[in-house]
């Protein structure tokens, strides 16, 4: 939490923050900024010079992997030098290492905002996430053993660790099944269910309360996340959501995936980060950009429950920068 919040225009470091699917959520951090005085700044970051994101950006930092061994101690360094107050994760992989150096980056006035480390470890592993909501009583698909004599196809078949959509898939039967238990590592089976698919955006505050609880269907997806998609204002998704978050500390943006079969809702996946769609929440008036900079300012940040609007729907399309190879060449050098 800052001090003398006023004073001194906020720094903000976006990792991972320069794919297109990114650069929605880069300008409506950059709009949120820009209405503070002193206005404040948004730094970019991205492993890829190519990154559409980093084009668009004045102030952007060509970064190693998150699972490269000196990714922490470079970013360390990056935030003192530009003297960066908070870093907000936007990936899986960068969540992971910066959450588990949290304090390190404190020391040095720089928070990670994320939820707390174990919150990410349950989150991020599939087997475990599985095992934790089903012993607090939360409803999820059933998970099979994959050396068992039969299975109840179809079913579904991902990696315990994994992003998107990424080597997930409905499975029809034991050759399939044969084929892709050779070729994913750490493989998860699990109960099939057919129903309509929810993206769930909430936001929380310091004390783990949910400021914001915004209901999307996903009526489209491409790579795991919406293409189209629909704001609803369905009370039993919001309660379901809300119980999901009396099991775990979280902290600031998180969205939940799940799907409605008739009356059953199953928690499938939690991402403890913003969305993939989350530009659609924002566009419906849940602005969890302005309410992150007010957390970094200090300011709490009261509850804004069912205000947004319903039945918003979302069209993303492909567009496309056109920049000489020359700059472009020198922004991959920053």
């Amino acid at each position: 939490m800052r001090k003398k919040a006023a004073e001194t225009a906020l720094r903000i470091l976006l990792t991972s923050s320069g794919s297109g699917r990114r650069v929605r959520l880069v300008q409506a951090f950059e709009k949120v900024l820009a209405r503070r005085s002193p206005p404040g700044r948004l730094v970019r970051m991205d492993t890829n010079p190519l990154s559409p994101g980093l084009c668009r950006g004045k102030l952007s930092l060509l970064s190693p992997a998150a699972a490269d061994p000196k990714f922490g101690s470079w970013l360390l360094r990056q935030c003192r030098k530009l003297r960066i107050n908070a870093i907000i994760p936007t990936t899986d992989a960068d969540l992971e290492v910066l959450s588990e150096n949290r304090e390190l980056f404190l020391r040095s006035g720089t928070e990670i905002f994320a939820s707390p480390s174990e919150t990410i470890r349950i989150c991020n592993d599939k087997s475990r996430f599985y095992d934790f909501f089903r012993k607090h009583g939360i409803r999820v698909p059933a998970v099979f053993k994959k050396n068992q004599k039969s299975f109840p196809f179809p079913i579904f078949i991902k990696p315990c660790f994994g992003r998107g959509s990424d080597q997930a898939m409905i499975v029809r039967d034991s050759r399939e099944l044969s084929y892709w238990l050779r070729v994913i590592e750490r493989p998860l089976l699990q109960q099939y269910i057919k129903g309509v698919e929810y993206t769930i955006d909430l936001f929380l505050d310091r004390e783990g309360k949910p400021v914001s609880i915004v209901p999307r269907e996903r009526i489209a997806t491409r790579a795991g996340v919406s293409d189209i998609g629909r704001t609803v204002n369905d009370q039993s998704l919001i309660r379901f959501a809300r119980r999901v978050t009396e099991t775990l500390p979280f902290l600031g943006p998180i969205n939940l995936q799940c799907i409605r079969r008739g009356k059953e809702i199953f928690l499938t996946e939690i991402n403890p980060r913003f969305s993939g769609g989350i530009s659609l929440t924002i566009s419906a008036g849940a602005d969890f950009a302005e309410w992150t900079v007010m957390m970094l300012e200090g300011k709490k940040v009261l509850p804004r429950m069912g205000k947004f609007l319903p039945d918003l729907v979302m069209m993303v399309y492909e567009q496309a920068i056109y920049l000489p190879w020359a700059k472009q060449k020198k922004s991959s050098d920053r």
